[in-house]
């Protein structure tokens, strides 16, 4: 209790609701999802993706509430895999509200050694998703619409990095072709100008650069078993482009 509150005898218990819950409700429906119809699961009426988009979609507050996304966590990762389009389609309503809905979610914590920060869950969920080509350019478009809401946190878990992650051309996080990877990233320098620089400063090829690996999805394929053999021919097409992108932007 704090020291403002009245004093009583009969204090009752908080209601603490457990985490493992959470992530069990939020594995399950994961595996209804992705195996559902594999396993011939039965779903009166539906189909086990329609069953669980129905329940991601209307889960209160996904779409409106900054504290609901803040509140699921590493739980983001399980719903986004489970029904792409439900989350996706939240996270597009609530980026359509003023900067109060949003905003918040970039709120950093006050450790100093491992400092964190409510949107770095959805960073992680977004990662999943831009594995599948089908949800690239969605994806993508995400990123750049959150990073305007980016105060300049120091930690490296920030959208801005993870589109860097993604277009990487020596090492791009999604299995994607590199056709379609150019085209996303030429549309995405297109539509938000106020990013382009920065994106393309970081994508320039250097000649000492590091990569860690992004969140993969756990059962969806995500075109998994067509990706394009990355050869230097590719690597060097993709770095022509960003260098040809960066001299429009001066």
């Amino acid at each position: 209790p704090k020291a403002s509150d009245r004093f009583r005898l009969d204090r009752k218990p908080v209601d603490v609701y457990s985490s493992w819950l959470k992530e069990g409700l939020a594995t399950t429906l994961l595996l209804i999802a992705a195996l559902g119809e594999e396993v011939g699961l039965a779903i009166p009426n539906s189909t086990p993706k329609r069953f669980v988009d129905g329940i991601v979609s209307t889960l209160p507050g996904l779409g409106t509430d900054w504290r609901v996304i803040a509140s699921l966590q590493d739980n983001l990762t399980y719903l986004a895999e489970g029904s792409p389009d439900s989350f996706l389609g939240a996270l597009e309503h609530l980026l359509e509200g003023d900067s109060n809905t949003v905003a918040p979610l970039f709120a950093e914590s006050d450790d100093i050694f491992a400092p964190t920060s409510p949107h770095v869950f959805v960073l992680f969920a977004l990662e999943v998703l831009a594995w599948d080509p089908a949800y690239l350019l969605r994806v993508c478009k995400l990123l750049a619409r959150l990073s305007a809401f980016d105060p300049g946190l120091k930690m490296e878990n920030r959208p801005i990095n993870t589109l860097r992650s993604i277009f990487l051309t020596w090492a791009p996080n999604t299995n994607a072709s590199s056709k379609q990877r150019d085209g996303v990233l030429t549309t995405i320098i297109g539509e938000f100008p106020e990013l382009a620089w920065e994106l393309l400063v970081k994508l320039l090829p250097r000649h000492s650069d590091v990569s860690i690996p992004n969140q993969k999805p756990l059962f969806r394929e995500a075109g998994g078993s067509n990706v394009e053999e990355l050869t230097y021919g590719i690597v060097w097409g993709s770095q022509e482009l960003v260098v040809r992108l960066s001299l429009g932007q001066v």
